[in-house]
C-alpha cells in the first residue's frame, strides 16, 4: 500500500483500481481508495478474530499529503492528520475533538495500553488520561 507522491501505488489486488475527480482518472485518489480497502479488510480481520477483546487497532497517517495529483482538490479541503483507536475490550467508540498533534500519538496508545507514559514529547488524549492534552509546545 502506498499512497505517497506523485501517484501513489495501486494494488492489482484491489476491488476498486480507479477514482474520478472532475471526469478524469485521478492517480492520487485511485492509490488512497486502494488503500483503504486493505486497511479496512486488516481492520475486519482482526475485529473477527477471537483474539480483538485483546487487541488494540491504531490507525494514524504521519503527515498530509505532498504535492501530488489529488493536490488542487485536497488543498481546497479543511485538512488534518488521521488518527484513531479501536478497541476491542471497549466496542462503543467516542470521538474527542482534543488540539493534539503527531507527538502525541506515543503517549495517547502508551496511556491506552496501561503502559507507564514519561516523556517531554507529546501527550495522551484518551479520556481519563493521567497527562492532559495541551494545546501547543
Amino acid at each position: 500500500m502506498d499512497t505517497h507522491h506523485p501517484d501513489g501505488f495501486i494494488s492489482r489486488t484491489c476491488q476498486r483500481k480507479s477514482y474520478e475527480m472532475g471526469g478524469k482518472k485521478n492517480l492520487s485518489f485511485s492509490a488512497v481508495s486502494c488503500s483503504q480497502e486493505h486497511i479496512a479488510a486488516l481492520i475486519e480481520k482482526i475485529k473477527a478474530s477471537p483474539y480483538f477483546k485483546n487487541t488494540v487497532i491504531v490507525v494514524s497517517s504521519d503527515h498530509l499529503a505532498m504535492k501530488n495529483s489529488a493536490w488542487e482538490y485536497l488543498n481546497k479541503q479543511d485538512r488534518s492528520n488521521l488518527f484513531f483507536v479501536l478497541r476491542g475490550d471497549q466496542p462503543q467508540q467516542d470521538t474527542l475533538a482534543v488540539k493534539r498533534n503527531t507527538m502525541d500519538n506515543g503517549a495517547t496508545v502508551l496511556d491506552i495500553l496501561a503502559a507507564i507514559t514519561i516523556s517531554a514529547l507529546g501527550a495522551a488524549a484518551s479520556p481519563g488520561s493521567r497527562f492532559p492534552a495541551y494545546s501547543s509546545i
